[in-house]
């Protein structure tokens, strides 16, 4: 049973499959025994290092985050997401002064040839980072690009090279800036790095003449929403589990779905964006995050109020959905249902071609037991009192 107290608070979607924690070295980490939050300070180790020792805390406090996610994926890379590789990846990280300066020198990690993106000089960082060749710039394509960001990861393309860029400080010019004074940048990072990896993967499809749907104009159904707030239930329970039962819960969302969709059709296009890009990168982040040994963020939602509660329903529940849908796929399918995620697809499509849509009598019974199990009368009442249609 999922309880929902007084307060209406929800648990922000699907609780992760829990794995083992990593024995990875994590500079910077205090204690062996507390994971890391995303609200822990990234303290950097105290090499015996004379460039190490002169650079700013911030620089430092970049490489040791940096260090600590290529050694995640050097170890589980594939476990994490086969081809998306951020350890192997061309990096560029421009420093921004703050106000309105612009950044006077970058570093460059996985240069392919340094040369191609400007005055590269060798970092000598300490070995035990496992960072290879990080070079400095100040001028040459890399600076070029590193003035346009293009968000809080952007892309470029660097003499035939694809490159990430990932600023660090702060800036009146440039919003988004990471602060990698604390761990809650590294799941960030690791999460639109990979929207950048899939930047050629086919969008979800819209009807004609469809912009991104937003939450403001999402239908204000409260048994819709009722409906929805059901599948985060049966999502939101463990998720590591045996096949059959993994199957089994995917099946009860798919056949809540259906009753969604029966009674409104948009929400397949509404929702279907946000589960299939961000639903996707949630599942990399927080894979990214338990293999790790790290801790999972609290993501409760207050739900008490209509404009929260539409924004839950209409925009962010699609990450956790999309999320917990990867994870029971991998526990019944292995990692090949991601090779369908290029061609446009959510985690829920995924699902419904590989084991089918209930329909009939079956689905009937799927909804019911859901219903009962956790309480949809309840489930409903907190829709209504928050006044959705209203929001």
């Amino acid at each position: 049973m999922v309880e929902i107290d007084r307060r209406t608070v929800l648990l922000g979607g699907a609780a992760a499959v829990v794995l083992a924690a990593s024995t990875l070295v994590v500079p910077g980490r205090a204690s062996a025994t507390t994971p890391i939050g995303p609200e822990t300070p990234v303290e950097p180790v105290a090499f015996d290092s004379p460039t190490w020792g002169a650079l700013p805390l911030l620089d430092r406090q970049v490489f040791t985050m940096m260090s600590q996610v290529f050694a995640a994926f050097r170890a589980h890379g594939h476990a994490i997401w086969g081809d998306y590789r951020l350890d192997r990846t061309q990096v560029v990280f421009p420093h921004w002064p703050g106000g309105e300066g612009v950044p006077g020198y970058a570093y460059v990690v996985n240069a392919r040839r340094p040369a191609s993106l400007g005055d590269a000089q060798p970092v000598d960082l300490p070995g035990a980072l496992r960072l290879g060749a990080v070079h400095r710039i100040t001028r040459g394509a890399g600076m070029d690009a590193a003035l346009s960001p293009n968000g809080t990861v952007g892309t470029a393309d660097i003499a035939g090279v694809p490159t990430l860029i990932i600023g660090f400080g702060t800036s009146d010019v440039i919003r988004g800036l990471l602060d990698f004074g604390t761990w809650f940048a590294a799941r960030v990072l690791v999460h639109e790095a990979f929207h950048a990896h899939g930047a050629t993967w086919a969008e979800y499809p819209l009807p004609d003449g469809q912009g991104q749907p937003f939450p403001a104009d999402y239908p204000r159904d409260a048994e819709n929403a009722a409906l929805a707030l059901l599948e985060d239930a049966v999502l939101g329970l463990p998720l590591d589990q045996p096949a059959p039962a993994a199957a089994e819960k995917l099946r009860t969302y798919l056949a809540i779905r259906a009753v969604r969709e029966d009674r409104l059709p948009e929400i397949a296009w509404r929702e279907g964006p946000y589960q299939s890009r961000e639903g996707t990168a949630r599942f990399v982040e927080d894979r990214y995050v338990r293999l790790s040994g790290h801790r999972l963020a609290d993501r409760s939602a207050d739900l008490s109020t209509g404009p929260e509660l539409l924004g839950w329903i209409g925009r962010r529940r699609g990450y956790p959905v999309g999320a917990a849908c990867g994870e029971l796929l991998e526990a019944v399918v292995g990692p090949r249902w991601r090779t369908w995620m290029p061609l446009g697809k959510t985690p829920g499509d995924v699902a419904a071609a590989v084991l089918g849509l209930p329909t009939g009598g079956r689905r009937d019974r799927l909804v019911a037991e859901a219903k009962e199990t956790h309480d949809y009368p309840r489930l409903l009442d907190l829709v209504r009192r928050a006044d959705l249609p209203h929001a």
